[in-house]
């Protein structure tokens, strides 16, 4: 707001081109195919995913599953593919699902349960996200509300 004014012109434009510039280099140098690095499964020489396996349908990414007590779902909202794009940054990617990751993990680290409380991981990830929209919404409200005074309470008119 200060440098909206005419004050600290300087000191504003010194800290806008230090973080343009930070911003183009990070940028720049994150152009690079994701790998094994970044949590993504490399392909091997034949363009199939994980471990020589073909890839599947696209896994679906749900939004809102509500279930009964014995754990099968009783309405979903669910997004086709999602799963997929966001865990082999492929359409189609095979993503292994709970049982085949309890099985792989028994198997390298030996008998055990290596699969989490998942309600609990279903949930907190649903309200952290909520909360997340939550404070966009809350910022977006600060950033507009000296906009809508000026406008509206100082005589100007409606938007």
């Amino acid at each position: 707001m200060a440098a909206a004014a005419g004050r600290h012109v300087e000191a504003f434009t010194g800290s806008a081109r230090l973080a343009e510039g930070m911003a183009l280099v990070c940028i720049v140098l994150d152009r690079r195919p994701p790998g094994p690095a970044d949590g993504h499964p490399a392909a091997d020489e034949d363009g199939r995913g994980r471990g020589g396996l073909p890839d599947q349908a696209g896994a679906s990414f749900s939004l809102l599953t509500i279930g009964n007590l014995s754990g099968q779902p009783v309405f979903q909202i669910r997004i086709p593919h999602l799963l997929s794009l966001i865990a082999t940054l492929s359409w189609n990617g095979a993503v292994d699902g709970i049982t085949q990751v309890q099985n792989a993990e028994a198997a390298r680290y030996g008998p055990g349960g290596y699969v989490p409380v998942l309600w609990v991981t279903y949930w907190s990830s649903r309200l952290m996200v909520g909360f997340g929209f939550l404070m966009l919404a809350a910022s977006g409200a600060q950033m507009a509300g000296p906009w809508i005074y000026r406008r509206l309470l100082r005589g100007r008119g409606p938007f």
